[in-house]
């Protein structure tokens, strides 16, 4: 983290560790690195260190989930299953919450948005462009995977800026959405 080692944190003061984090958060790096960064460092180093990531901490905690352990979307989509049918008919508040937290973690998965289908429209050095359809619409696009081992993560922010800064033209495929997985990034283009 911007020259800050996880395993060397201890040498610094939780305000530096915390403006670290916050910085490369703004910056946009890689949230899962960042993620497991954080609670390596408070877990072995600084118990007390804020939490960059309160939103998604207080969202795993309404889900009764561990923060420090990775968790998968599936783990969490049966956990908000679980929960959901605890309080059917008991507490309408309690489940009002666990919809809010589910919805906060899942913002960022292309599978809650789209219907990744398995045809492939092409395929290159980088990832595979599949076609997909849009849940709440049923728009079809076009969602292309990069692997996240393929590529940093700095070049797909350039093409995701480029595409939306020239998504205005009607010659140019408009970029609709974006996502950033565990292992991949997805750009979701309308389909032509």
């Amino acid at each position: 983290i911007l020259g800050l080692s996880p395993a060397g944190a201890h040498v610094y003061p939780p305000s530096r560790v915390e403006a670290q984090l916050d910085f490369a958060l703004r910056a946009g790096g890689d949230e899962v690195l960042l993620w497991a960064a954080y609670e390596y460092i408070r877990r072995h180093q600084h118990p007390d260190l804020r939490d960059p990531f309160e939103v998604r901490s207080a969202a795993l905690s309404t889900l009764k989930l561990d923060p420090a352990e990775d968790y998968t979307p599936e783990r969490v989509r049966k956990r908000r299953w679980t929960l959901a049918r605890h309080y059917e008919n008991v507490d309408a508040e309690g489940r009002e919450r666990v919809r809010e937290a589910y919805e906060r973690l899942a913002a960022g998965w292309v599978e809650e948005h789209y219907c990744v289908q398995h045809v492939v429209l092409g395929a290159g050095a980088f990832g595979t462009v599949r076609r997909g359809v849009r849940k709440k619409d049923q728009q079809v696009v076009a969602i292309k995977e990069v692997r996240k081992s393929q590529v940093t993560s700095r070049l797909v922010q350039q093409e995701r800026a480029l595409m939306t800064a020239c998504g205005a033209h009607c010659n140019i495929l408009r970029l609709l959405d974006y996502f950033e997985g565990a292992d991949c990034f997805h750009l979701v283009f309308e389909y032509c």
